[in-house]
């Protein structure tokens, strides 16, 4: 596709050498299908992808809970594997 207004940056670590943001730029897309397929096919992606299929610990009872509370609530937990939680 065309360059366009999506720009794919994103923070990835801390620089050994002096310990700044290290950001990562895969470049600008029309849309953001293109900007997410660009994202999935960078070895960042992949690294990403590939923690989503490492297995989550077992749910306490607490956990459970929180996440039958949340669905009589009408929300909804979304996963993600930038987080240490899990969400």
């Amino acid at each position: 596709g065309e360059a366009g207004p999506l720009a794919v940056t994103f923070q990835r670590g801390r620089s050994l050498r002096n310990g700044a943001s290290v950001l990562v730029h895969l470049g600008s897309f029309a849309t953001a299908e293109e900007a997410a397929t660009a994202y999935a096919r960078s070895e960042y992606g992949r690294a990403d992808a590939a923690k989503l299929l490492q297995p989550r610990s077992a749910l306490t009872a607490a956990g459970l809970e929180a996440i039958r509370q949340a669905e009589r609530e009408g929300l909804a937990l979304a996963t993600s594997s930038g987080s240490n939680s899990g969400y």
